[in-house]
């Protein structure tokens, strides 16, 4: 893939500091735990940035882009509210707060003061954590339309850059020096990130923006050397989902194997407009691209059945009972959001809810971290405002890919790289129901960069959003 654009004189400050900012956020914010020693790096650089960042916004972008500073100012918003202390009368009024009222009791605090949320420790933690994606999106709000498009070999670069890594995992399961983090999937290919389903969703969230990017127009040479690297990595990319174990991750495979097919054109040449016989929405390349998929699955299952006995990762995927833990979490969040209600336990506060609440029969040797469900974790700790939020903005990506997807494709558009990157955030919609992807601090990146490409369809050189 050519770089050479990070260097050239066309390319503004701020692309090369956000492209760099990108690079730094994928190597040392790879993981959702917060007491992962690289962001006490990461966080306060970027604090810096978005106020940088802030001071240089002009009127036109911030008219241009109201979506994402309502979003980002509501999010802040909403966390800060959790963490204002509040009179005793009033805490003490909110539904479980009982317990901790009688231990106060107990220990003769009296009358004190405390916030809505149940950890205000997690809660400033998860305050910190939104700085990364906001100083992401600001660095996009500077960029010109052809430089959020250039933005695509930057994401895909370090795609291939983790992809690789997770390669030579795969290959050399005993090199401890491959696995960047202390708790982490060790012998499994997670690349750049801590987590095996983290990383095996982000490689499949990336093939509809690769597929986006092998179809851009361009000398007809180049065009073959694009498609060609796309099929290698389809490929690899599929026999890292496979060897990894991780089952959002494959089914992420098969969702962006069935987007990209959809992002492929009708036929490779623009055929004449006919009044009677438009083009068929199954053309030769969708076709032909279908029968290639079909066949590549029935190779990938027979590569399966062939190895699944033998590597522990495969059969894992065979296995019921590694899961079994996701369906007792559900059940008693589900539970909890209901003696919550309406505001939920306060703001990064799951963990201790679930403790509170936790059934003896359900008590296990590890804790529970997250729901692995982050719209009932979000129900439960944010309340009737978090659904409110999350239902706005999944409206919005819905709103915004239909949009795209009535736009024709036409030289010098973003139309494919709009559809690809609302393919890329259903892609991470989904994998949320059973994981937190977006808590990784550079899936979060990740997933505002694509929300910038999917807002932008119709010019390269221009924004019209």
């Amino acid at each position: 893939m050519n770089l050479r654009f990070l260097s050239s004189s066309k390319s503004s400050i701020d692309f090369k500091v956000l492209a760099v900012f990108l690079a730094v956020v994928f190597l040392l914010g790879g993981g959702a735990r917060a007491d992962i020693a690289s962001l006490v790096l990461l966080r306060p650089l970027s604090v810096v940035l978005a106020g940088w960042w802030i001071l240089r916004l002009d009127r036109a972008a911030l008219s241009r882009h109201r979506w994402f500073l309502l979003f980002a100012g509501v999010t802040f918003g909403l966390l800060l509210l959790h963490m204002i202390p509040l009179p005793p009368s009033l805490w003490q009024s909110l539904p479980q707060r009982d317990l901790v009222e009688r231990i106060d009791a107990a220990v003769g605090l009296g009358e004190v003061w405390r916030p809505l949320t149940l950890a205000p420790d997690a809660a400033r933690n998860a305050l910190w954590s939104l700085f990364v994606p906001f100083a992401v999106g600001l660095g996009m709000l500077r960029l010109d339309g052809r430089e959020r498009r250039t933005m695509l070999a930057v994401v895909l670069g370090l795609g291939a850059m983790s992809l690789a890594l997770s390669l030579l995992q795969v290959f050399a399961p005993s090199a401890s020096v491959l696995w960047f983090y202390r708790v982490t999937n060790n012998g499994s290919p997670v690349g750049l990130f801590a987590n095996r389903n983290h990383a095996a969703v982000f490689l499949a969230a990336l093939l509809p923006l690769a597929t986006a990017w092998a179809m851009q127009q361009g000398d007809e040479k180049r065009a073959v050397l694009k498609r060609t690297a796309l099929v290698v990595a389809v490929v690899l990319v599929g026999l890292v989902e496979l060897v990894s174990g991780s089952r959002a991750g494959i089914v992420a495979y098969g969702a962006a194997i069935l987007a990209s097919v959809l992002l492929l054109p009708t036929e490779w040449k623009p055929a004449r407009r006919r009044a009677k016989a438009p083009p068929a929405f199954l053309g030769r390349p969708r076709r032909s691209a279908l029968i290639a998929v079909v066949a590549f699955g029935a190779l990938l299952v027979a590569l399966l059945l062939l190895l699944g006995g033998q590597a522990t990762a495969l059969s894992r995927l065979f296995d019921s009972g590694t899961g079994d833990f996701r369906p007792m979490f559900w059940r008693r969040t589900t539970a909890m959001i209901g003696e919550y209600f309406p505001l939920g336990s306060g703001s990064a506060s799951f963990v201790e809810a679930y403790r509170a609440g936790e059934l003896p029969g359900d008590v296990m040797r590890s804790y529970a971290n997250h729901a692995h469900n982050d719209y009932l974790e979000i129900a439960l700790t944010l309340g009737i405002p978090g659904i409110l939020l999350v239902a706005a903005i999944l409206a919005f990506i819905v709103f915004r890919l239909l949009a795209a997807w009535r736009i024709a494709p036409v030289p010098g558009s973003n139309v494919r790289l709009a559809r690809a990157a609302g393919a890329a955030l259903v892609i991470f919609a989904g994998a949320s129901i059973v994981d937190y992807p977006l808590r990784v601090p550079s899936l979060s990146a990740f997933a505002v960069v694509a929300l910038f490409w999917l807002v932008s369809p119709r010019s390269a050189g221009r924004d019209s959003s």
